[in-house]
This record gives structure tokens, sequence and C-alpha cells, in this order.
């Protein structure tokens, strides 16, 4: 397996780095009352191939950098065409993510996204630097309940403030604009929702969209179901 060093790049100018961090230790903890500790880390890397496979389907895999703690996930993001940064240890979103950037700098254009977007799809990819060659110097899209940032586009010396798990989209919009940037605000359902509560995952099945995430969610709850059946 080969992990980079976060001080290090190996990219072409011209395009853009895809930055995932993912969580090495007890990921997706607030769906703790739906799943246990093994079907939040499958969730997790279901979402995560879902992701993957729609970075290829965009074209952009070779250029995707996963940022994590965890020697497994960076040995499976390796299997799709993917870059693996690796962290000592869990020390937050904006760490992780400034890990990557750091990786990253030889890019003309720096795209963050979170690997728990299983609606995420090619358009969203491309909207980023699509908006960019029109004169935008970051991009942002929010997450539904516009507190999160699901999507963060950051082109060449543009540095910005971190401030993921924070309300961020609110902190990192304000921070744009007092730089001084040309901001973007993009907003589609495939960047918006994400899977962070119980409620998530039902709503999920909704939507119907083929792929590793829909597969695990529908046999992890009939077989739930099949439990809290035989229970009563």
């Amino acid at each position: 397996m080969t992990m980079m060093d976060s001080g290090r790049t190996s990219s072409p100018n011209h395009s853009t780095a895809v930055i995932i961090p993912v969580k090495g230790d007890n990921p997706k903890g607030r769906l703790s009352s739906t799943l246990n500790p093994t079907e939040r880390r499958q969730l997790q890397i279901a979402m995560l191939e879902d992701t993957l496979q729609t970075l290829i389907k965009a074209r952009m895999v070779a250029h995707t950098f996963v940022v994590s703690s965890d020697p497994r996930i960076l040995e499976f993001v390796e299997r799709f065409g993917a870059m693996s940064i690796f962290e000592p240890q869990d020390a937050g979103v904006n760490a992780a993510v400034q890990r990557g950037l750091q990786a990253t700098t030889s890019y003309e254009r720096q795209l963050i996204i979170p690997a728990d977007l299983p609606l995420l799809a090619v358009e969203d990819l491309k909207a980023g630097p699509m908006l960019v060659r029109e004169g935008a110097q970051l991009v942002i899209s929010p997450s539904e309940a516009f507190d999160g940032t699901n999507m963060l586009l950051l082109t060449k010396g543009v540095e910005l403030p971190l401030h993921y798990d924070d309300e961020s989209f609110r902190k990192h919009f304000a921070s744009a604009s007092a730089l001084g940037l040309r901001v973007v605000v993009y907003y589609s359902r495939g960047v918006g929702f994400d899977i962070d509560r119980p409620t998530d995952l039902h709503r999920f099945f909704k939507f119907q969209r083929r792929g590793s995430t829909l597969t695990f969610l529908a046999r992890t709850m009939r077989k739930t179901q099949r439990e809290s059946l035989r229970r009563r």
C-alpha cells in the first residue's frame, strides 16, 4: 500500500484535487441508536465506495486523496485508484482537511467533500470547476439544514480558516466574504443530503439510489426488522 506523506504532492497543475477526510475511530456515532459499531463501519465503507464510484464516472478518482488514520480505509480506497494520506490519529475534520490541503498544493483547485453523500452525482463534482472557470474563487455547498459544509472548492492561493463541525457553512461563507473573495453558493440534493441521523436512513430509501449504500441498508434494516419480530 502506498501512503502519501502530508508534505508531498504528485499532481500536474491546471487540475482539481479531491480531498475526502474519513474518520478512523467510531464512525457515524449519531447512528448508535440504530446501528451497532460494526454496522456503522460497514455503512461508512459503503458510502465511501459509492463516492469513489461517482468519482470514477467523473474521471476524477486519480486525483482523489483520502485522509484517514485507519490503514484499512486507505488500502480500500487505493483499490479504486485513489491516493491515500495517513494521519497518525484522528484529530478532527479540520486537521484531516488541512493535511489534505498541504499535500495537494500543486493543484489549481482543491475540492473537499465528505464520504457520506450517497446521492452525490457527477454533475455535482463538475459544478465547482465550471463555476471557477466563470470567475469564482471559492465555491461552497451547504448541507440541507444550511449548517454544515458538504462541498468546498478552493482555488490556488486562497487560504480559508476551516470551521468544520461548527456551523461551518455560515462561518466559511462569512470568512470568505470578509476576505473579499468571489464566492458562489452551489446547492443540489446530491450534495445537500447526507446520512448523519437515524431519520436520514429512512429518508434515503425514498430516493432509490442504487449502489453499495442502498444494498447495505436494505439488508441491515431487514435483519433488524426480523430480529424485532422474533422478540415479540
